[in-house]
């Protein structure tokens, strides 16, 4: 090949490079966002001294029996999550229908969708208007790591503020790693109960 042909064919580096330049923001799969969010979560507050000692499933049924004696009377109660700037409501027979079905808690609205895995979509209007006693919200955001506004901070509106719940300080932001993630473990539920039990003060 003679010195004009050499200068015809194209220049190439002598590899391609292995691997592309990394990408400027890392999405971590859903398992390693949900063990960062544990990790940056606020540390728990004890267990109050006189309950420090329950450990086991018996305890957890008595713990639930005593909670549920005293709902009777309490109001009704709307469960709410967040997930970023939507909001959706779950009732009886629903994935957290726990609060109806087992500790008593009436319902605020009887006839929300029972089989929807993220609740039923509603407005800020739908929440004044249900007049709730009690609020149980949980920050879907929060429970797995992911970007959002804060929940407490989505419900902080002139409408909802008009609801007895919001009145009489039973808005009760429930530990949603332990709601949305973990209910189903032993130690998870009865942090449950405790949230549920504080919408009775």
């Amino acid at each position: 090949m003679n010195n004009a042909a050499a200068k015809a064919v194209p220049h190439s580096p002598p590899f391609p490079p292995p691997f592309p330049p990394p990408p400027t923001t890392i999405h971590y799969p859903l398992p390693f966002r949900l063990a960062f969010a544990v990790l940056r979560a606020p540390p728990r507050p004890p267990r109050t001294k006189s309950r420090s000692h329950l450990n086991n499933a018996a305890d957890l049924d008595a713990l639930v029996q005593d909670v549920s004696a005293r709902t009777e009377g309490a109001g009704k109660a709307l469960i709410l999550m967040t997930t970023g700037a939507e909001v959706t409501a779950y009732g009886p027979g629903s994935r957290f229908g726990f609060v109806h079905d087992t500790f008593g808690y009436a319902a605020a609205d009887e006839n929300l969708e029972r089989e929807a895995t993220h609740g039923d979509a509603v407005s800020f209007e739908y929440i004044l208007e249900m007049q709730p006693d009690v609020l149980f919200v949980i920050d879907r955001a929060s429970a797995i790591g992911a970007e959002g506004e804060a929940a407490a901070k989505i419900l902080d509106n002139e409408l909802v503020a008009q609801t007895p719940a919001w009145q009489n300080g039973r808005v009760v932001y429930v530990d949603s790693f332990a709601w949305y993630i973990a209910w189903t473990s032993l130690p998870a539920f009865f942090q449950v109960v405790e949230d549920v039990e504080a919408g009775l003060q």
